[in-house]
């Protein structure tokens, strides 16, 4: 079980690939606690009111524990926790579309369709979350097919609240290059194309349109501007949408290519872009493109499309002047020392390292 406090949720995840693919929250619904004067507090339910579980394509490969069912005690009530609350959560809904079973996380018990959560005593003004259970995908579904998970919690000072969610299968998967060609030589300042592509090798059409998402790290930036786009204020990262249904068996790459630039001392980074088939655009993309929309080529279906997510890794023209630091060895003949060897970065570039602490011109790494 996993402490949910203010609103937020704090949870194990899988890797960005799989997260966006198979779990991700299109809305949220806040059920209200049922009145009741004789309890001392009150309960509130934050689940998704809709959740899409996995890829039509996947089929009965598909594995999801990311659903998660936090419950929060209102503040008031002088205070008090919430004790002994529980949640039991049915997914008989889910028959024909999923199949849930053991292996989410938290103290959860049952092998469905029905699992009760035990939450304990919860503080007052404060939450818990538990994953009651893994949904695994059953051949035969199509995207938007859908089932219903309804969940209750009680508390011994409480009253009953209920809760559904909406859980639907996602469209295709769309594959990109594991990793792109590394790009090398990179002037600091100088803008550098890039031409993101994906495949959709399924039988299934992408009947939402599709979307480019798109992250820069370490001391990259988009440059790019497109009106299709929605960015952050520092231009690190982009969710691009297209209204294209990309047809079963066929590949794209966009129309025009997306650039970025390097700062300054920096010497590497690296891009990463996906292809969601069921868009729906992340939080904190407060900026709007202003230049020509995007959209999407139709091309020939290469090989080596086949992985949920690429990279592209940029190496720089700056380089990190790096000096020895030994040390004298005194002793006799046979004696073991400690000796301690590393390095002095004298710039300009930063080190790549950036756990081994070195400041350029300033500290050692001792080896």
């Amino acid at each position: 079980m996993r402490r949910w406090i203010r609103n937020r949720i704090s949870t194990a995840r899988r890797p960005a690939a799989l997260a966006a693919t198979l779990a991700t929250v299109l809305a949220t619904a806040t059920v209200p606690a049922a009145a009741d004067n004789s309890r001392e507090v009150a309960l509130r339910l934050e689940a998704p009111a809709a959740f899409r579980m996995y890829n039509a394509d996947e089929g009965a490969e598909a594995a999801n524990s990311d659903f998660v069912v936090p419950v929060a005690v209102v503040r008031g009530g002088g205070g008090s926790p919430g004790r002994n609350v529980k949640v039991v959560v049915d997914t008989s809904g889910l028959a024909g579309v999923a199949r849930a079973g053991k292996g989410g996380y938290g103290n959860c018990t049952g092998a469905g369709p029905v699992f009760t959560c035990a939450y304990g005593d919860v503080q007052n003004g404060d939450g818990e979350a538990n994953a009651p259970f893994t949904l695994h995908g059953v051949d035969g579904v199509r995207p938007g097919d859908s089932g219903t998970v309804t969940y209750t919690a009680t508390a011994d000072n409480a009253g009953t609240v209920t809760g559904t969610t909406r859980m639907t299968v996602g469209g295709p998967t769309l594959h990109t290059p594991e990793q792109e060609k590394p790009v090398k030589g990179v002037e600091p300042g100088t803008s550098v194309p890039l031409t993101p592509r994906f495949a959709n090798h399924s039988r299934f059409t992408t009947e939402n349109g599709v979307a480019l998402r798109i992250t820069a790290r370490d001391g990259l930036r988009l440059t790019s501007r497109p009106g299709s786009c929605s960015f952050d204020t520092a231009f690190t990262s982009a969710w691009c949408t297209f209204p294209t249904r990309a047809a079963a068996r066929t590949a794209y790459r966009v129309n025009s290519p997306i650039t970025y630039t390097a700062a300054p001392g920096e010497p590497a980074g690296t891009l990463s872009c996906s292809w969601p088939s069921d868009p729906q655009e992340p939080d904190g993309l407060t900026v709007r493109g202003t230049d020509a929309p995007l959209t999407l080529t139709r091309t020939a279906t290469p090989g080596g499309l086949t992985y949920g997510g690429s990279e592209v890794h940029v190496e720089t023209t700056v380089q990190a002047d790096y000096e020895a630091v030994g040390a004298t060895v005194r002793g006799r003949v046979g004696d073991t020392v400690k000796v301690r060897l590393g390095l002095r970065d004298h710039g300009p570039g930063r080190a790549a390292d950036t756990e081994a602490h070195i400041k350029a011109g300033k500290a050692d790494h001792l080896l």
